[in-house]
């Protein structure tokens, strides 16, 4: 049967998609999409909207972007990416079991983000259970650079930082300028140490979500941080998560 002949209502379109959708594969989700045009865009919408990068190696990144060059359309499907280990150079060696390679140079993480018109949040080495990605090895402008996107793309909201150390305070700083994001997640970072945290410019107006969480006794730094962010956020949040040692604790306000 030709693409001509194979005409639904998008209704039903959109119902078949969902269902289907509904039972957590994105696997079964390639052939719908691939069974006619009317059918390309809204499967395309589910299988993109998130992009889970968190165990991804330099191959797996080459493959993405391969795709998006092939499938302009995907970049406008993306809503959320998460990212693993972005520190080290992916073609450096580093002993097994240290750490895992970054999937790509940071030009080309920036570059590649700045595509998806629609994204809503950043996850940042969301599963680093096994190892904290060390910051320190970071060139400074390489970190600076990391905020372009939010700067660019007032449609990131959310933003995720997890397992990180030697996080510089001056980083945090430029954070808290970012006067779109309603959702804030710290989440096991170590700041550079003695590095006293200096308050900086707040411009977090419309935070309503805020969450700090911590496996062992939090750094000085942190402390002040979070006492910091919910003093100024407090008119506008609606909801504080803080852990300690696995331990949650979420108090809603509103």
């Amino acid at each position: 049967m030709s693409n001509s002949e194979f005409i639904f209502p998008q209704e039903i379109v959109d119902q078949v998609v969902d269902e289907i959708s509904s039972l957590g594969s994105k696997k079964l989700l390639s052939p719908v999409a691939l069974s006619g045009r009317c059918f390309l865009h809204p499967a395309q919408s589910y299988i993109f909207r998130a992009i889970d990068l968190t165990r991804a190696k330099p191959q797996d990144w080459n493959t993405f972007c391969a795709i998006l060059h092939h499938s302009p359309t995907i970049k406008f499907h993306v809503r959320r990416i998460f990212f693993g280990n972005i520190s080290s150079d992916p073609h450096e060696h580093l002993d097994v079991g240290f750490e895992v390679p970054a999937i790509c140079k940071f030009a080309e993480l920036n570059s590649t983000i700045s595509l998806f018109t629609g994204l809503q949040a950043l996850h940042f080495n969301f599963d680093g259970q096994d190892h904290q990605d060390d910051w320190r090895r970071v060139l400074i402008e390489c970190r600076q650079n990391l905020i372009t996107p939010f700067w660019c793309q007032a449609s990131i909201t959310t933003l995720t930082l997890s397992s990180l150390r030697n996080v510089p305070i001056g980083f945090m700083n430029s954070i808290l300028k970012l006067s779109q994001l309603t959702t804030l997640m710290i989440e096991n970072v170590e700041f550079i140490k003695d590095a006293p945290f200096m308050q900086g410019t707040f411009h977090l107006i419309n935070l309503e979500t805020f969450g700090l969480v911590f496996k062992l006794a939090p750094q000085s730094q942190v402390k002040k941080l979070g006492d910091f962010i919910i003093r100024l956020a407090s008119w506008k949040l609606r909801k504080i998560m803080v852990s300690e040692s696995g331990e949650y604790c979420v108090q809603v306000l509103k």
